[in-house]
């Protein structure tokens, strides 16, 4: 029956399995539906940018990567957006030749050449007349993690000037703030981040946000938690980090370092049971990860062992 639904109808199905269900692997399945050649081009995209989400939330850089080449046969400028995206992700060791390189890519990107999808499902048209704010926030993002603070608040500055309406103009404005706060985050400055990072109002427009990881803000509503954490500031970091699993699909690129967010602060807490249940999901989470992601596999057995033998 999934095979013979519409597409909106199959990115919604992927959704709800992520976000009720919390099993990437079997909406991995699902997506994969979408890639089938009877598929439209559009479709197929759609299909291919997911499995490159869900990839990676499993810890499966090398897969993801495929995703996004095979995104690219039928939306390359798509596919430069989540490659830039996916390098300046935390919890994510990417190296300045690999941050310069997508930097690049990005500088090259023409947003007022990218068409729209009239008439297909939201899903498919989600960043339809946001392509040059996506172009300056990513651009923001990445010179920030190559430490010119600089260059990241040029483009925060640059972002005042656009969206073509009240959700664009909101969207950018946003960005403009997170742009600030990562821009002082890797400076080591997480007072200064957080300043910052409490003045984006984050006002997510509802259905748009279920199907984008830049419309639902995950990568800023991330850093708030980890800078609430940092100032131990407890209850908010958990609300923040819990809300990481609460929306769209694509926001499970952040699973894994929000589990270990909510697994410290439980454990800080007190809450042993709570805590294991955080570093479970998450072992569980990257049991087929690839070796990238064993330094935090490993800081998440010792937090588990030690948090059992409390439980004890």
């Amino acid at each position: 029956a999934l095979r013979r639904s519409s597409d909106a109808a199959l990115a919604e199905a992927v959704r709800y399995v992520v976000v009720l269900a919390h099993d990437l692997s079997a909406a991995r399945r699902v997506a994969g539906l979408l890639t089938e050649p009877t598929r439209s081009p559009d479709g197929r995209a759609m299909g291919h940018a997911i499995l490159a989400h869900l990839e990676l939330g499993l810890g499966r850089l090398a897969a993801s990567e495929k995703e996004l080449e095979r995104l690219e046969v039928f939306d390359p400028t798509t596919a430069v957006e989540y490659r830039a995206l996916f390098s300046v992700l935390p919890h994510l060791a990417v190296g300045p030749e690999e941050l310069s390189s997508n930097l690049e890519a990005v500088e090259r990107l023409e947003p007022d050449a990218v068409s729209d999808h009239p008439g297909e499902c939201l899903a498919i048209a989600i960043h339809d007349g946001l392509h040059d704010i996506l172009r300056e926030y990513l651009l923001g993002l990445l010179h920030a993690r190559l430490l010119d603070e600089d260059g990241a608040r040029s483009h925060a500055d640059r972002l005042a000037s656009l969206g073509k309406d009240a959700e664009g103009r909101s969207l950018a404005d946003d960005f403009a703030w997170s742009l600030r706060a990562w821009s002082y985050w890797w400076a080591g400055e997480p007072d200064e981040a957080l300043f910052m990072a409490e003045r984006a109002r984050l006002e997510a427009w509802n259905e748009p946000l279920l199907y984008s990881p830049f419309r639902s803000r995950v990568l800023d509503r991330f850093l708030r938690g980890r800078l609430l954490e940092n100032t131990e500031r407890w209850k908010e970091a958990e609300s923040w980090y819990a809300s990481i699993e609460e929306y769209a699909a694509h926001d499970a690129i952040l699973f894994a370092p929000s589990l270990l967010g909510l697994g410290r602060i439980r454990d800080r807490a007190e809450d042993a049971n709570g805590a294991a249940n955080s570093f479970d999901r998450l072992l569980r989470l990257l049991e087929s990860a690839d070796s990238e992601f064993q330094p935090l596999v490993d800081e998440t057995r010792q937090r588990l062992g030690i948090t059992r033998t409390r439980r004890a």
